[in-house]
């Protein structure tokens, strides 16, 4: 990471659009089934790069409703491990943008390169959805919605390669309302993130002792009933 220029601009660094479709969300047993990655240099498309990835294991029908994959498509692809230095070399010594890529994008490849006996390239990692949690607020955060509310036309959505560009486009249309240097952005999305986390915690503890309230309702309701109940005999 110390190789960055923190103080420099984000948007004229090596940028690596990123985006996975997979089996499922489980980072340990799920597996990968396509891999976009649309690079920027200089805030200009450079290059777009995809690649249908055989998992190994079945596709289920869930992940194929959602990025339309098949096993068929899939059954003569590369493995991962096939590709694996075509996708590393695609991110190394680039910044790399994912949507939710924080929690799913990148400990996703990392699991896979790990798998395969490669060291994830450390680099960093920007989340436009945390900044569209905080620029956008009371809006659908799906990638698909915001690029609909910018005015940004998605073909083939699900798609990696259709969804980096998508994201790549919405990354450019919120730059102007983030800072400009690398460092002081990390630094902002890092904070977005904690206020998110801790939005998400707490709406999670008063879900929970909602269920608990409800539950224990329930039962002394129930205690209650059966207590009619014996002293009618």
């Amino acid at each position: 990471m110390l190789r960055y220029d923190m103080q420099g601009l984000w948007r004229e660094m090596p940028l690596a659009f990123f985006d996975l479709e997979t089996t499922g969300l489980d980072t340990d047993n799920d597996r990968i089934v396509e891999v976009g990655i649309v690079t920027y240099r200089d805030g200009r498309l450079a290059e777009r790069w995809g690649q249908l990835v055989n998992p190994g294991i079945p596709i289920p029908p869930g992940a194929t409703d959602t990025h339309h994959i098949t096993n068929e498509m899939v059954k003569d692809e590369p493995s991962f491990h096939e590709v694996k230095w075509e996708v590393y070399s695609r991110l190394r010594d680039k910044i790399m943008v994912g949507y939710n890529g924080l929690k799913f994008d990148q400990p996703m490849v990392e699991s896979e390169f790990v798998r395969h006996g490669l060291t994830a390239p450390q680099q960093p990692v920007l989340d436009p959805m945390m900044w569209v949690i905080q620029l956008m607020p009371k809006r659908s955060y799906k990638q698909e919605m915001v690029a609909e509310q910018l005015g940004i036309t998605v073909h083939e959505a699900h798609r990696a390669v259709a969804d980096c560009e998508a994201l790549a486009q919405i990354t450019m249309r919120l730059a102007d309302q983030l800072p400009p240097a690398l460092g002081e952005l990390l630094a902002q999305q890092d904070e977005w993130t904690a206020a998110f986390l801790k939005r998400k915690a707490e709406q999670k503890r008063r879900r929970e002792e909602r269920e608990a309230a409800k539950a224990e309702a329930e039962a002394s309701k129930a205690e209650e009933e059966n207590k009619n109940q014996e002293g009618l005999f």
